[in-house]
């Protein structure tokens, strides 16, 4: 009588963290980012282990993989820092796990992203994607969606970079962070799929 209790035990303590451990996110198919010329700039690709960046001649960038919780920057086999959840936000450490950038929620639908001397970008949401300003407020990208693709594009409305849209608009706008270095940007984009932010 008691190995039926017993087993019944073991399955109820089982279930609750079955359901709860849902896992990072990752994302549904590759995802290519295209520059104005069409040609493949970068390749995003993930797995249960995190998510890796190649070129458009497929010699890796970097790669993120979960270690503790964190999603881990390595390009070759150098540490480069890590992307953290926080807050509802996330926020790039280095090598040394010193805080460089945090992006963080302003409002409902806004963001902001600081570098220890302050804000660095804005993201202000439109019915189309994002306007990204500086901290003075003037304009230095747009984000643009429509039903098959993301657009990152110039004020003056050239496009940057293109990919079809299979990734939230607010990973990609992490793309228009132009002063922010490139591997730093992609950890934003993947700490965005990986920690579920919307």
């Amino acid at each position: 009588m008691q190995r039926p209790s017993l087993l019944v035990f073991a399955l109820a303590s089982l279930l609750p963290f079955t359901a709860c451990a849902s896992g990072p996110g990752k994302l549904d198919k590759d995802v290519v980012w295209k520059g104005a010329d069409g040609k493949t700039v970068y390749e995003i690709e993930s797995d249960d282990r995190g998510f890796e960046v190649v070129d458009g001649q497929k010699k890796e960038v970097v790669d993120f993989r979960w270690v503790d919780g964190t999603l881990r920057i390595r390009a070759a086999t150098k540490v480069l820092g890590f992307v953290c959840s926080n807050n509802g936000g996330l926020c790039i450490c280095d090598a040394d796990k010193k805080q460089v950038w945090q992006l963080r929620r302003d409002g409902a639908d806004n963001w902001v992203l600081e570098s220890a001397s302050g804000v660095a970008a804005k993201l202000e949401s439109r019915s189309d994607g994002y306007k990204v300003t500086d901290a003075a407020g003037k304009e230095t990208a747009r984000v643009k969606t429509d039903a098959d693709d993301v657009t990152i594009r110039t004020p003056a409305n050239k496009v940057l970079l293109e990919s079809k849209l299979r990734l939230p608009t607010l990973a990609a706008a992490c793309m228009s962070f132009d002063t922010v270095p490139v591997e730093q940007r992609l950890g934003l984009l993947v700490g965005v799929v990986g920690y579920k932010l919307d």
